[in-house]
């Protein structure tokens, strides 16, 4: 959720970065896979290439690693709270932990 803009409406930002564009092996190599997204199953056809390396990897302008996306919209989210936790959590949190101290205590005595 961004801030509120002009009109009352609100900007939401959705967005990945490439990590499916990545794996790694048994050892802990990392490649970049590279896919050609004119293929009927680009999936498929994927191949992987160690980071950095282009060469032998991709042709002209055919296979690309996946991108990442940013997705800006706009929202009408008069309603929208956000959450806050609530008192009854802490309370609990308190009352066990204070009970716990206290049987330490009297295990202590004992």
């Amino acid at each position: 959720m961004g801030p509120q803009l002009a009109g009352g409406r609100y900007l939401v930002l959705a967005g990945t970065d490439n990590d499916y564009s990545v794996t790694q092996n048994d050892s802990g190599e990392q490649f970049d896979v590279w896919f050609r997204m004119s293929d009927a199953d680009p999936f498929a056809t994927a191949i992987q290439c160690p980071i950095g390396v282009t060469r032998g990897c991709s042709g002209p302008d055919s296979d690309t690693p996946l991108p990442g996306i940013l997705h800006a919209y706009s929202a009408d989210i008069g309603g929208y709270v956000a959450a806050v936790p609530e008192p009854q959590s802490g309370a609990l949190l308190l009352a066990g932990l204070a009970g716990i101290g206290w049987l330490a205590r009297r295990r202590k005595r004992n």
